[in-house]
């Protein structure tokens, strides 16, 4: 699994979910989509944001979640990957670590990545879809894939989704691995779905509806390099200084 296959093609497989208030639940169900992807012939397999849980309720999520080391979910997610010998990616878990009483997030400012048997893997999650930069950094870092495991509400999802999953293909020059939650959740949540694998020249190539399920696609690592030869904006970036306008706007004499 760790053998360089740098520009081989390989398949990818996006599972689709709708998890609900029960971690062993949503594990169960990922566990048989990953079993299916690997039937369907992934080597690479991304779960959506939230995979073991969607839990709007503070209390009620922290009661059913425990601490990483002892958090069951990431020892299935281990156990499936060994077991099938795949690349198995969660989007995220939910697992009980020390929190701020203010209840909030703090935005992180590191980019960061991972090294594949076939080439570099941009790591980024749902909201940062809306941060250009980011995934500009992630491709001049050398990634050829940007994986956005997310859960958009439908309002949005319906709205912004497909526009921005695009442009960040577009942009880069790189494909977009985006798993994605679907649907009317227990906590009354609904989220758009629509998983999506998008090719370095923004087309999409596979795509999912808002029901639970696997979504496949071939991927092939030199499409990166053959974008990137035809709008080569990588090689053209540069930064802008903002030129402030004047206090007081210039007056034209006549004379």
């Amino acid at each position: 699994m760790n053998a360089t296959r740098d520009g081989a093609a390989f398949r990818v497989g996006l599972i689709q979910m709708r998890s609900g208030r029960l971690p062993a639940a949503n594990v169960e169900a990922a566990v048989k989509l990953i079993d299916a992807a690997k039937r369907d012939g992934a080597e690479y397999v991304q779960t959506p944001e939230m995979t073991n849980i969607m839990e709007v309720k503070r209390d009620s999520l922290f009661a059913a979640i425990t601490q990483e080391e002892q958090d069951a979910s990431l020892a299935a997610f281990r156990d499936v990957a060994r077991r099938h010998a795949i690349w198995v990616h969660i989007g995220s878990l939910a697992v009980k670590v020390s929190y701020r009483e203010s209840r909030s997030y703090q935005a992180g400012d590191l980019a960061m990545v991972a090294n594949l048997p076939w080439g570099r893997l941009g790591l980024t999650i749902c909201y940062d879809l809306r941060f250009p930069a980011l995934y500009r950094a992630l491709a001049e870092s050398g990634s050829s894939f940007l994986a956005i495991p997310s859960a958009f509400t439908r309002q949005t999802g319906e709205a912004h989704w497909h526009i921005l999953n695009r442009a960040r293909a577009i942009e880069n020059g790189c494909y977009v691995l985006a798993a994605a939650q679907g649907g009317l959740h227990e906590n009354g949540r609904e989220t758009f779905g629509h998983s999506l694998v998008i090719d370095p020249w923004g087309r999409i190539i596979a795509e999912g509806d808002a029901e639970p399920g696997v979504v496949m696609a071939e991927i092939d690592p030199a499409a990166a390099g053959r974008a990137r030869a035809r709008v080569p904006s990588l090689q053209h970036g540069r930064r802008f200084e903002v030129i402030e306008p004047m206090a007081e706007p210039a007056r034209l004499h006549l004379v």
